[in-house]
């Protein structure tokens, strides 16, 4: 695992700019903290207020959240390929982690990598490819959870434009799958057999898609994972004196959503707190407020999200005789 890690870790464009950007923002913290002095007090003296009972609440809320959404990606694995929950909540649970430090969503591709090897060691062959199929159907059954979320709460401009971005991305990366095509046919025979077998691999981490029962299971469990994330928001919002709207809250989630989906700094520090900071303001919230929640907001998730691996870790590590 730590060896998987530290590859997918190596230096990248995508490394290069979290190394550049992060301290860039920390600088521009500092400087805003200094330009608004009384602010950033306020800011600092909200984060104090917050009750211990109120933190513990939003930590336990932000576990469960973390436990829906590992149970969501287990809902759209396809039984034949012999992965049980426990396997896969803990490669949820690594990846999850690792994408807090790793670039380009490295903790997503480390779930595909030990998820196929779990269908490996069950089915006797390479599944990597199996493996990246679950984790896009995991994300297919998130996005439509969280669809039907915002159409609930009328935010379609804010859904429309988080589609616009989806749709860009998707563009990309069907370009150059078509351009991996190319090149692979220009290699012929072995190149083509190998290239279609990872498509049909592929293909087979997808058909729990095609399941109304585990589809609707997973949006389910993936609207649960969103409610609990929102409740944990709420009870630090409420503790600090101030009764945030469900719309509110889940404004601040959707900006959340859209604001940290290309990484720009080390555990999107800074950019998390902005994000949905600026959509709690937009619901009318006091800016030192709404920095405050946001701020403890994203301090518990990277607690809880560390304390999941690290008994993930500990649940998978060997025995001793």
């Amino acid at each position: 695992i730590i060896r998987s890690a530290m590859r997918l870790s190596r230096p990248g464009a995508a490394t290069w700019r979290l190394i550049l950007v992060s301290p860039l923002l920390a600088l521009g913290a500092i400087y805003l903290a200094r330009a608004h002095g009384g602010e950033a007090r306020a800011v600092l003296h909200d984060l104090a207020a917050i009750p211990l009972w109120a933190a513990g609440a939003a930590f336990l809320l932000i576990l469960l959240q973390l436990t829906l959404q590992s149970l969501r990606q287990w809902s759209v694995v396809p039984r034949p390929m012999g992965l049980g929950p426990l396997r896969v909540m803990r490669a949820f649970m690594l990846g999850e982690w690792l994408n807090m430090f790793a670039p380009a969503r490295g903790g997503d591709v480390f779930r595909a990598v030990m998820m196929g090897r779990g269908i490996s060691a069950a089915r006797g062959g390479p599944a990597t490819a199996s493996g990246a199929g679950a984790v896009v159907a995991d994300k297919v059954v998130d996005a439509a959870a969280l669809v039907l979320l915002c159409a609930a709460g009328g935010l379609f401009g804010l859904l429309w434009t988080n589609v616009r971005t989806d749709v860009a991305i998707a563009a990309g990366i069907g370009l150059v799958a078509v351009a991996a095509w190319i090149w692979v046919r220009s290699r012929g025979g072995l190149g083509v057999i190998r290239a279609q077998k990872w498509a049909i691999d592929l293909a087979a981490g997808l058909t729990a898609l095609r399941d109304p029962r585990r589809l609707a299971a997973g949006i389910a469990l993936g609207a649960g994972g969103w409610v609990a994330e929102g409740l944990a928001l709420w009870v630090l919002c409420t503790t600090l004196g101030v009764q945030p709207s469900p719309f509110a809250i889940l404004l601040a989630l959707v900006l959340l959503n859209v604001g940290v989906g290309v990484p720009l700094s080390f555990a999107n520090l800074g950019v998390y707190e902005a994000a949905m900071a600026a959509g709690l303001r937009h619901a009318g919230l006091p800016l030192p407020i709404a920095l405050a929640a946001a701020a403890s907001h994203h301090g518990l998730e990277l607690l809880a999200s560390s304390l999941a691996a690290g008994i993930a870790l500990l649940a998978g590590a060997p025995r001793a005789a």
